[in-house]
């Protein structure tokens, strides 16, 4: 018989409360509008240009765009867009819709048609997590131009 999938709630939440203190520490307040850009250069497969921006900023939440393009991969698979929540007064954040994929949910059935893992939305919070600390690690602030308007 097929197990189901239970979330690892421990993990999960220290995975978004990381991506949270990481994102206040380069957006500190969420201003509404703000959009900053960085470069990444990290060993030899590493050459990312990164965008964060703001697009809306309320009392508990906020909505931050991280535009990714990754210079070695071939496109389309070169960018990606994530949309991640803010929730102000937990202190966390979510990756709620990736750019090509749209909303995810909390749990797929696997298999599935479009071959998601069950924990798909987890999977793509550590693989935030992992960029937002190559970022804090080897982002050098800078003005991209073209990255995404």
């Amino acid at each position: 018989m097929k197990s189901v999938y239970v979330h690892e709630l421990r993990e999960q939440g220290a995975v978004c409360e990381g991506n949270f203190l990481r994102l206040r520490r380069l957006l500190r307040d969420f201003p509404e509008g703000l959009s900053l850009d960085y470069q990444v250069q990290a060993e030899p497969h590493v050459d990312a240009d990164i965008r964060l921006q703001v697009t809306e900023r309320f009392r508990y939440t906020a909505t931050v765009d991280i535009m990714l393009h990754q210079h070695h991969l071939p496109e389309p698979f070169a960018r990606q867009t994530f949309r991640v929540r803010v929730y102000l007064d937990a202190n966390t954040s979510e990756v709620m819709t990736l750019e090509r994929v749209g909303s995810l949910q909390g749990v797929y059935n696997y298999p599935n048609p479009n071959m998601y893992h069950a924990d798909e939305r987890a999977q793509l919070n550590r693989w935030l997590s992992e960029w937002l600390r190559v970022l804090a690690e080897h982002g050098l602030s800078r003005k991209v131009p073209g990255l995404a308007d």
